[in-house]
């Protein structure tokens, strides 16, 4: 446990005692684990913060944070532009409308194919496929079955990756199939920290990735949406 995480409970302990009566004693009365789960991964979110993110723009709207990576990915030149996890449609046509490009969505819209985190179940996030602009092209299906097409049918570099799929495992097959197309391309992840469990998901899965690629890539991080979307850039050496 981190000083500061220590420090927080210590408070909680001296100046909100909570009493409750065991057996003919005061005592206190055991502290919320999920309420302290979320504070510790506030912290830690916090301390990421200060390694890499205090010199990065920040935006109260993560729709206005999706705008800003996708108009860095634009500038970075021809490629490109993908989202994995489309849903109700909001962040791609959002994406779409901000670069005027291409861009390719994959989602199965059977919502999520395992449990992410309490309350959050297998098929949660099932929509009716939306409709989209123009130029958006859907993927329909299992993201590990259309990606492997949409690569073969579509030759270049990946400029721009949307990442809102979640779990640890369907993001950890995106980056690795997208891999040998990075250079010079803006990841945004949409779920990146800030809660309960996070370390488990797509800040595990960017975290082994950097560490498997350190050799092959330069990592820069270039954004923070709301309080748990993370933009980076990822550059070939």
């Amino acid at each position: 446990m981190s000083k500061d995480i220590a420090d927080a409970l210590t408070a909680r302990l001296l100046f909100e005692p909570d009493l409750a009566h065991i057996q003919g004693t005061t005592a206190l009365k055991p502290l919320s684990v999920k309420r302290f789960a979320q504070i510790a991964a506030a912290f830690e979110a916090g301390q990421f913060y200060n390694r890499h993110l205090y010199n990065c723009p920040q935006f109260d709207s993560w729709l206005d944070h999706l705008v800003f990576a996708s108009k860095k990915a634009e500038t970075l030149g021809e490629g490109l532009f993908l989202e994995f996890g489309v849903a109700s449609g909001v962040t791609i046509t959002t994406i779409a409308n901000a670069v005027r490009r291409p861009v390719a969505g994959f989602d199965s819209f059977k919502g999520l194919p395992e449990n992410w985190r309490e309350g959050v179940q297998i098929g949660a996030f099932a929509t009716p496929v939306p409709q989209v602009p123009a130029n958006v092209r859907l993927w329909i299906g299992m993201i590990e079955e259309q990606l492997p097409l949409f690569l073969q049918q579509n030759p270049g570099e990946i400029r721009f990756i949307h990442i809102d799929t979640d779990l640890y495992s369907v993001a950890k097959y995106i980056l690795k199939a997208c891999r040998e197309r990075m250079n010079d391309t803006v990841v945004v992840f949409d779920e990146f920290f800030n809660y309960a469990g996070y370390i488990d998901h797509e800040f595990k899965a960017w975290a082994e990735f950097q560490s498997e690629n350190n050799q092959i890539f330069d990592f820069k991080y270039l954004g923070l949406g709301g309080e748990v979307a993370v933009s980076a850039q990822v550059t070939r050496k």
